[in-house]
């Protein structure tokens, strides 16, 4: 089989932006019809008060899904292009670029997250306090409106940095449901663009092709839906996150821990790599001395970024408080949590999972080797194991075992988005799994053995160059590299 299925790179692009338009289109459609605010300023508004029938959303969530199969489709043959090194990571940036324009001018789809980010912008700019009140403090209008019922009453989870980044949306844009989206997608930019920068220097320093790093975390179907489309706060972490391991790997591993502990005040994983640049480094230092100073300075530097952004945004460590809000609400995607209710003990299997990820952080935190892509492996598994799992959790560590992709590294990249990429609606309401666990678990086994069939043959077969056509003995169990 010919790299890129005879497909040149003008024609991938156009392929990949066909199918993004086409998502978009389908997507705008169910999200019209589901009430949500209205985007585009043509057509009517179908305000639907009891839920989506059958026929409402059977047509466009099916377009839908088969415009996710073409945009799936020409991303796996941008990695294959990428891997036999007939593009370049500025090439594949570029791709991914276009494909990204729909997302980016479309409404948002697949999550509505983005309205609880503006909500607490408005809540910290009306002088409350977001860690106490939630969104339903707010005056109805059309943006605090398309708000999640569940988290009406919820306060933030996210951290100081970026409360304080969507109370500057909030003051720019105020009730324009419009603006407020596309400057909270301006930060989400941001943030992939540091990301893309960040996956890119990794990939060159441990001597892995930048366009296969860039081509998994810019180009994939999760970031364009979630991270793009929903202005997830997820890319504005781990482009931090990217920059700060970048950082740490050239030998700045101060500042590669000022850059993570900066992403935790966007969402707290980040600070799992502050701990492991810290404890890559003490290794790296001759003494017990030396090395007990090495890790008290990195401590210090963290606590000190942590109280600095709490002080100058007024919210102290108030957001420590409020980490574990919304964990009881039944997340289908959760391992745990589907395998809790199968056996009625969704606490005990719960606080399993998150001791099995704590073990497992704790085995690849103390391998002898500083490689990024354990610290990839270890920010996937507590996104995995823990009792709430969104699509766009996969990013955590799914930048940094793209920017050491082995063809191992690669499975645990590609397949679990290739299977993310189909879990949720377009207008992200409507039938889903939730309420059917049992017929969830057996659907999403299925699944993750189609998508790492194809993901096998369509990537990580045929001819490879460079680091990635070496015997693959790195694998996620914590060989030294």
């Amino acid at each position: 089989m010919r790299e890129g299925w005879g497909l040149t790179e003008q024609q991938l692009a156009a392929a990949g932006a066909a199918a993004s338009l086409v998502a978009v289109g389908a997507g705008s459609i169910a999200v019209r019809q589901s009430g949500l605010p209205q985007w585009w300023p043509w057509g009517p508004q179908v305000v639907v008060t009891d839920g989506l029938g059958a026929v409402d959303w059977l047509w466009p969530t099916t377009l839908w899904m088969v415009a996710l199969v073409a945009l799936v489709a020409a991303w796996l043959l941008l990695v294959r292009r990428a891997r036999a090194g007939l593009v370049t990571a500025v090439g594949v940036a570029l791709v991914a670029a276009l494909w990204a324009v729909p997302f980016v001018l479309g409404p948002p789809l697949a999550s509505r997250d983005v309205f609880s980010y503006a909500a607490y912008g408005q809540i910290a700019a009306e002088g409350l306090d977001p860690y106490e009140v939630g969104p339903g403090v707010l005056p109805t209008t059309p943006l605090t409106a398309a708000v999640d019922p569940l988290w009406e009453d919820t306060p933030s989870v996210y951290g100081p940095g970026f409360l304080a980044v969507v109370e500057v949306t909030a003051r720019l844009a105020g009730d324009d449901y419009h603006a407020t989206v596309l400057l909270l997608r301006l930060v989400a930019l941001v943030g992939l663009g540091l990301a893309g920068l960040g996956v890119a220097d990794i990939a060159r320093s441990r001597g892995h092709d930048p366009a296969v790093a860039v081509a998994l975390v810019l180009a994939n179907p999760v970031t364009l839906v979630h991270l793009v489309s929903g202005a997830h706060n997820e890319a504005l972490m781990v482009g931090l996150l990217a920059t700060g391991v970048a950082a740490a790997v050239r030998g700045r591993w101060l500042a590669g821990i000022a850059l993570t502990t900066l992403g935790a005040t966007v969402k707290f994983p980040a600070l799992v790599a502050a701990g492991f640049i810290a404890i890559w480094q003490a290794r790296a230092t001759t003494g017990a001395g030396g090395r007990a100073r090495v890790v008290l300075g990195g401590a210090g530097v963290s606590l000190a970024l942590l109280a600095g952004v709490g002080i100058v945004t007024g919210h102290g460590f108030d957001w420590l408080t409020t980490l574990d809000d919304g964990i009881d609400v039944f997340s289908y995607l959760s391992i745990t949590s589907l395998l809790g209710a199968l056996v009625s003990a969704p606490g005990l299997v719960q606080g399993l999972g998150l001791a099995a990820a704590a073990a497992l952080t704790v085995r690849w935190l103390v391998q002898d080797d500083a490689d990024p892509g354990h610290l990839g492996a270890a920010l996937l598994a507590i996104a995995l194991l823990g009792p709430v799992v969104h699509p766009h959790y996969l990013v955590w560590g799914g930048v940094l075992l793209a920017a050491t992709a082995t063809p191992t590294r690669m499975r645990w990249v590609v397949a679990p988005i290739v299977v993310a990429t189909f879990a949720v609606l377009p207008a992200a309401v409507g039938p889903d799994l939730a309420d059917q666990p049992v017929s969830g678990l057996v659907v999403a086994c299925l699944v993750v053995v189609a998508a790492m069939a194809v993901t096998s043959r369509a990537v990580l077969d045929g001819s490879t160059h460079g680091m990635d056509a070496t015997v693959d003995v790195d694998d996620l169990a914590g060989h030294s590299g």
